[in-house]
């Protein structure tokens, strides 16, 4: 790269040959960032790890150095670094010998905003496709650190697929992701080695350690995706190397595919200032069969045609190069076409269904958290911010696996799943939902701006943090007797709350308990009646449910006891009674439950004289 501009040869060896050694870093604010934070914690780093030397080979089967690259990492959160262990130094037999690490800033600059555009040469070296320079990103962003005396470092791509057959391979000849590395006394050659051509998606083969090729220069940019490594270090100092890891706009969409990064780490990145378009100002009305471009679902623009503006002033377009149409589009969401190799390719099969919005809108619905409105009855509901939103206590059927498979493609972005019928079945669903769900709200506008027990008590910043819920607060029911039925609730608590029973008196029971009980069992001595039911009563008074109930049973035996003793001389006789009617006859009974006999005439019944 020519300090006049960027040469055909010079993107030729970057994309074609993976490397291309420049005499120079860029001139660009972001490599002097890195250098100053080098500059300020390179050695406040190097210390903080050589004290955790000790644990650089006690990580098992981790890379060497991860627990320690933990430990330094919360030391340094506040400074916004982060240190993690990459790819390790290994002897020739490919064992692992030993740590290295990269120390990223990535934490503590996406805090000022988009980082600035690179210089005009490094956007043409790197992106010769017009569309691949609208939304760059910086993946990387720090510098490596490499204790002294270190082996080489194992061969290996920066990013890689693990697929067989990845759904976003690498084009020949066009590089997506590439990496600058600089050394930061300027002193120093970098040392890097590369294997040409080898985009092999990370694998290695024994011929590639005789094709290695060690560069010299003071910076270099290479592919991310071809084969290199780090060489030996010598003895007597850490080694480090500046670096800048970028993404193109169509790399941003492979790097989330085939299993190229972890998404718990894709917030992980600085986005880099969208590229301002140079194009004619957009009319206020488009006019039938004008070449236009539409941005679609995927952040995209693809070119169309207006087939028509309908009359609630969106515009329907046919896509070019199909027999497929959508509708939906707002003119902000239409501009002038651009030349024909700026413009993207749209992906087929291309008949699907817009949505209001542009930008993905469907990818954050989650069809397991919606509830059915049910327009025949309406619950008195919170009005936050003008918009309510109101579920009935309708459950949903649990969806199946092709469901599921739908929502899932619907939430990543992935409208072309094998399965299009189902996703487009469930992208219509979830718009029908929708459009009842605005219906329902804009009839019910005025009810729902109505205060209500619940934003009276609490304010909407409390409602977003759910407060309400923390508290109790039940909003399927209606706020102002939730509100009573809560206050109740809380004097009642004070009412039926009882003094802690004392340790001496809960001791007390207990033994009394324990003479209950053994004498029962025959092991004990004799317990008066009298004892047992002062003990109950103290039991009833400390609230031992448990130990009142038994102790009532013992009572109760014990009354069923004597009974039986009282009423067997009543059995087993007859006897005579006379009345105005005449003599009637007792039936004649041997049993307790006998003593309740019943005179029988007709349909008179009259209670034994003698039963109790």
């Amino acid at each position: 790269m020519s300090d006049g501009g960027t040469s055909e040869e010079d993107r030729r060896k970057l994309h074609e040959e993976g490397c291309l050694e420049l005499s120079r870093r860029p001139a660009w604010e972001v490599c002097l960032l890195v250098e100053q934070y080098y500059w300020q914690f390179h050695s406040r780093v190097a210390s903080l790890l050589e004290e955790t030397r000790a644990s650089w080979v006690e990580d098992g089967e981790e890379r060497p150095g991860t627990a320690a690259a933990w430990e330094v990492s919360g030391k340094l959160e506040e400074e916004g670094l982060y240190v993690s262990a990459v790819h390790p130094s290994a002897d020739e037999e490919d064992n692992w010998t030993g740590p290295r690490f990269y120390i990223s800033i990535v934490p503590s600059a996406i805090q000022g905003g988009p980082a600035p555009r690179p210089p005009k040469e490094v956007e043409e070296l790197l992106w010769p496709r017009p569309r691949d320079r609208l939304q760059p990103w910086i993946t990387e962003l720090g510098w490596t650190m490499v204790p002294e005396g270190s082996n080489e470092q194992t061969l290996h791509a920066d990013i890689l697929s693990w697929d067989e057959e990845p759904s976003r391979p690498r084009k020949d000849g066009l590089g997506r992701f590439h990496h600058f590395l600089w050394k930061p006394s300027r002193r120093e050659c970098c040392t890097t080695k590369i294997v040409h051509t080898a985009f092999t998606e990370g694998s290695v083969e024994h011929w590639h350690y005789d094709s290695l090729s060690q560069v010299k220069s003071p910076s270099l940019v290479l592919d991310s995706e071809v084969l290199h490594c780090g060489s030996a270090t010598r003895k007597g100092c850490w080694s480090s190397t500046c670096t800048i890891q970028l993404c193109s706009a169509r790399g941003w969409r492979a790097l989330h595919a085939d299993g190229r990064a972890s998404q718990d780490l894709l917030w992980y990145v600085w986005p880099i200032e969208e590229a301002p378009a140079k194009r004619p100002a957009a009319p206020s009305q488009w006019h039938q069969d004008a070449q236009v471009e539409a941005l679609w679902e995927d952040g995209y623009w693809y070119s169309a045609r207006i087939v028509k503006r309908q009359k609630d002033g969106r515009y329907k377009v046919r896509w070019e190069g199909e027999d497929t149409v959508a509708s939906g589009f707002y003119a902000a969401h239409l501009r002038a076409q651009l030349a024909a190799t700026d413009s993207a390719e749209r992906p087929r099969p291309g008949k699907r269904r817009r949505t209001d919005n542009p930008q993905s809108l469907l990818q954050v619905l989650q069809k397991s958290q919606r509830g059915y409105i049910c327009k025949k009855t309406l619950v008195p509901w919170a009005y936050v911010g003008f918009v309510g939103h109101r579920v009935s206590g309708v459950h949903r059927v649990a969806p199946s696996e092709k469901e599921a498979a739908a929502s899932h493609a619907v939430r990543v972005g992935n409208f072309y799943a094998e399965d299009q019928q189902e996703v487009l079945r469930y992208i219509a669903e979830v718009h029908a939902d929708l459009l009842a769900d605005t219906q329902w709200l804009r009839k019910n506008r005025g009810k729902l701006r109505a205060e209500n027990g619940l934003t009276r008590r609490y304010s909407v910043p409390e409602i977003l943090c759910k407060k309400h819920e923390v508290d109790g607060f039940d909003i399927f029911a209606d706020p102002d007797e939730a509100v009573l039925l809560a206050e109740r609730a809380a004097k009642d608590g004070e009412k039926t709350s009882r003094p802690e029973l004392p340790h001496e008196e809960a001791q007390q029971i207990q033994e009394g308990l324990d003479e209950v009980v053994a004498s029962a069992a025959g092991t004990g001595g004799p317990v008066g009646s009298d004892e047992v039911l002062e003990l109950l009563g103290r039991a009833v008074a400390g609230g031992e449910v448990a130990a009142a109930v038994y102790l009532s049973e013992r009572i109760e035996a014990r009354f069923i006891v004597v009974l039986r003793a009282r009423f067997t001389q009543f059995s087993w006789f007859v006897c005579k009674i006379m009345d105005h009617d005449g003599v009637r006859c007792l039936v004649e009974t041997s049993t307790l439950n006998g003593l309740g006999a019943i005179w029988r005439d007709g349909a008179v019944d009259h209670d034994c004289p003698y039963s109790i």
